[in-house]
């Protein structure tokens, strides 16, 4: 066994050598691996072009015992990350009910 290891065989003897190659692209992964790049892509371009807006935000909520307390520095001339999607991501993040995304927004 020692000798088969030290020879640096990647299969078990008896058994043919198992190859570690490139994996196999289909075209569902092509396609997502283009659309993330397109992605990026846009983020990079309209990232730079955001002019800085910064306006602080406090954020103080109570719903059936849960409370939510939050102080950020909004961007508002961000156009990527919206209200809607900020709020969303906050509760998710809390595990927090949907009843709070239309409360953080307002």
């Amino acid at each position: 066994m020692e000798q088969w290891l030290e020879r640096g065989h990647l299969s078990t003897p008896g058994f043919p050598r198992v190859g570690l190659g490139k994996p196999i692209e289909t075209a569902e992964s092509k396609a997502a691996s283009q659309k993330q790049q397109e992605i990026k892509k846009f983020v990079d371009e309209n990232a730079m072009k955001v002019e800085e807006d910064l306006v602080p935000v406090r954020i103080d909520l109570e719903y059936e015992g849960i409370r939510l307390r939050e102080n950020i520095i909004w961007n508002a001339g961000d156009k990527l990350i919206t209200p809607e999607y900020f709020a969303k991501q906050v509760a998710a993040d809390n595990d927090l009910p949907p009843v709070f995304e239309n409360e953080i927004i307002s």
